[in-house]
This record gives C-alpha cells, structure tokens and sequence, in this order.
C-alpha cells in the first residue's frame, strides 16, 4: 500500500489569548488502518547483464485491517510472468514475479496489478525496475554546444554496440536548425551534429538527437545535447588582473630623495 500505515504521532502548536499559555503544544496520536500489506511494494532487479536469462523475485501479501484477502492476478507488462501462491488462506500469499529476456537497451520498468477481492482497496500495483547492460549507447554521453559558434560547426559522437553490431538507419535533432546524420567510417558508426554559426539555443526547449536502428532490443536511442556555460546563459568568470611588477623606476629612492608618492587605482593622473 502507497498510503502510510501503523501508528502516527503529531504535534500541533496552538496560539491562545492567554498570557500565561501563549503558545500550547498538542501531541495527537492515531493509527493508520490499511486493508492489507505489500512487502515490498516495489521490487528492485539490480543490475542485469544483457546474457541474462529470466529473474524472479518475491513480494508478500499479508491481510491488514480489512477483510480477508482473496487476490487474482491482473493485468502486467509482456515482459512479465507471475505465479500467487496461498500460505494461509485469506491471510498471507506470495507473489512471485519474473522478467524475462529479451531485455530493453538500458533500464527495466514494469507493473503488475492485483485484484485484492477487498470493497476498501480493490486493486494493488506492484512496481519493478531494474538497470540492465545498454545494447547501444553513445560516446560520448552527449553533443555539447559550443558557445555563440563563429562558423559551422561539426559535433560527433560514437555508436558503440554490446555484442555483434546492429545499424543505426536514421537521426533526428528535436532543433530544425541542428542537422543530424548518420557517418561510416573505418566501420565505425558515428552521429554527426552540425550547429550553425551564432546558434542561440532556445532556453525552454530540451534539445536530444533521436537514433533509430534497426534492431528490436533497441528500437531508438535518444542522445542529449548540452550546453556549455556560455551557451546555457551562465556567466564565465574572467580571469583575475594581476598588478604588475615593481619597476626600477619605482624601487626605494636612494638614501637622501623623498619617495615618490603610489597614485590611486581608477583615479586621473594630473599633468
């Protein structure tokens, strides 16, 4: 259950009129009644290599303060077989959970809903998720903008495949003003990025390349595009302004002459 359960404990600060009791702090306290319990309410698969074969794990449903309970299982992503299992009738059930091959190209998320049989909460959603081995990723990571370009300029990065190479059929940049294309070279699969001379990214869009291949563990890659701090509107710190070197001219005065008196930074020097 999303909802908070078990005992609470509050403490609410009352102003009276009073001059004695200006203030007065209630402690209240109650309990939080829940139908049943989902432990755990969301599953954690870890890190899963991409020769994986399928993963199971466990979630218990227990009776709370409800009815007793009477699950089915729901509705759940493709990727996902379940079995329920009774431990004790109307008490306490096991929910075993398996995501199976073949795997997404970077992160695992899934559901899957059960039918409680209980008026006050009927369904109950399990999360899953997970951080599987990328089929195809980027690097690097992503394009950076250069700041306020004088002239056409060419970004890169590479395709690099886990495992025997697909093909990258198409690239998209979601600015009409930023060209992207697919490159060849010694094998090697690249995208390429061209940003105009004085390009001036607009502030609220979110700017990506979209890759599309044609392999079905990873349909489309989208490659981010970011901005250094002169292009993203940030002030660069200028460097600091040393004051030069003492000259001979202005070296301590043989014994005998006045010194020579510093003259005031910023202020106009008289003739």
């Amino acid at each position: 259950m999303t909802a908070q359960s078990g005992e609470i404990n509050r403490k609410i600060r009352v102003q009276t009129n009073d001059p004695n009791n200006a203030n007065v702090q209630l402690t209240c306290k109650g309990k939080t009644l829940v139908p049943f319990r989902t432990d755990p309410a969301t599953l954690n698969f870890g890190k899963i290599g991409r020769d994986s074969g399928p993963i199971t794990k466990t979630v218990t449903l227990t009776r709370g303060d409800g009815g007793p309970l009477n699950p089915k299982l729901g509705k759940m992503d493709s990727s996902l077989s379940a079995e329920l299992r009774e431990i004790e009738p109307g008490e306490k059930y096991e929910l075993d959970i398996t995501v199976n091959p073949p795997w997404p190209n970077d992160k695992l998320r899934g559901s899957l809903t059960v039918d409680t049989g209980l008026q006050e909460a009927p369904t109950e959603t399990v999360r899953l998720f997970g951080q599987v081995d990328p089929r195809l990723k980027s690097q690097p990571k992503s394009f950076v903008l250069p700041a306020d370009p004088q002239e056409d300029v060419e970004l890169r990065v590479a395709l690099v495949w886990d495992g025997p190479p697909g093909k990258a059929i198409g690239a998209t940049a979601t600015d009409r003003q930023l060209k992207a294309a697919l490159i060849e070279e010694d094998g090697k699969q690249f995208v390429s990025l061209r940003v105009p001379a004085h390009y001036q990214r607009k502030q609220k869009m979110a700017l990506s390349v979209s890759v599309t291949t044609d392999d079905p563990a990873v349909s489309s890659l989208r490659i981010p595009i970011s901005a250094s701090g002169a292009a993203a509107g940030k002030a660069i710190a200028q460097p600091a302004v040393l004051a030069p070197a003492p000259s001979p001219a202005n070296s301590a005065p043989p014994d005998g002459q006045p010194a020579s008196q510093p003259a005031h930074l910023g202020a106009p020097s008289k003739l």
